[in-house]
């Protein structure tokens, strides 16, 4: 619903097809993330070379067709929705792994350090010389 609020500013407000369109949006990211996944295991347990191409063009088409349902049903407010939603789950995706990698390079740093320095947490390592 934060979604809802935060994504309809720049059209004047809260509208039910926008945000109608947003989560028919979000519900079929969603899927396309789950069957590319499922496809994805498919072809490399089979080591079939086709079927990622035709995975692709299948969730083209579901993508295409629910940007044109809700574009139709909905009008312009619906389509845009659905456009957003489609996005929804690609960012996060990409702000959870930003964040991820972030994190264990600081990690790796502060490990690297306590190696170098021989301490953790500023206290020396049991089989470090003392300094």
């Amino acid at each position: 619903m934060i979604l809802c609020v935060v994504a309809s500013f720049p059209i004047g407000g809260l509208k039910p097809y926008f945000c109608l369109g947003l989560l028919i949006g979000t519900l079929i990211s969603i899927l396309n993330v789950c069957l590319m996944t499922l496809i994805t295991e498919i072809s490399v347990q089979k080591e079939n070379k086709f079927l990622p191409a035709l995975g692709l063009l299948l969730r083209v088409i579901i993508y295409a067709a629910a940007f044109l349902v809700t574009l139709l049903y909905f009008g312009f407010e619906g389509g845009l929705g659905t456009a957003i939603g489609f996005l929804t789950v690609y960012v996060a995706i990409i702000y959870i792994n930003a964040v991820d990698l972030r994190i264990a390079k600081k990690k790796a740093a502060k490990a690297q350090e306590a190696a170098v320095t021989g301490t953790v947490l500023n206290k020396p390592l049991p089989d470090s010389p003392k300094k």
